[in-house]
């Protein structure tokens, strides 16, 4: 009897708690599905400037058929991180003909 007057707060509070913990997922969730694509890219960018680094590979960053240059803009971030690409320059090509 006792254990039971014990865990009936714990019960009462869990019971409160849970329409919030459910939002909070819910939006979790949501907003992970919403930046999947960016957080994958820029992990990607990320190990290749990691990789980069660590081999000490010296030259220039080319990309072909930039858009809007918005992967230029990540790995920019990417290659941030590193002191020795500092000096890394970036070329994009786009023929803006699709």
């Amino acid at each position: 009897m006792p254990q039971k007057i014990t865990l009936l707060p714990i019960r009462i509070f869990r019971r409160a708690l849970r329409p919030v913990s459910e939002r909070l997922s819910r939006l979790g969730f949501l907003w992970l599905r919403r930046h999947r694509e960016y957080l994958s890219r820029q992990w990607l960018f990320d190990t290749v400037a990691g990789f980069v680094d660590d081999c000490r590979i010296s030259g220039e960053y080319l990309e072909f058929g930039c858009s809007s240059g918005s992967s230029l803009i990540d790995m920019s971030k990417s290659i941030k991180r590193y002191p020795r690409l500092a000096n890394m320059r970036s070329f994009i090509f786009d023929s803006f003909e699709g």
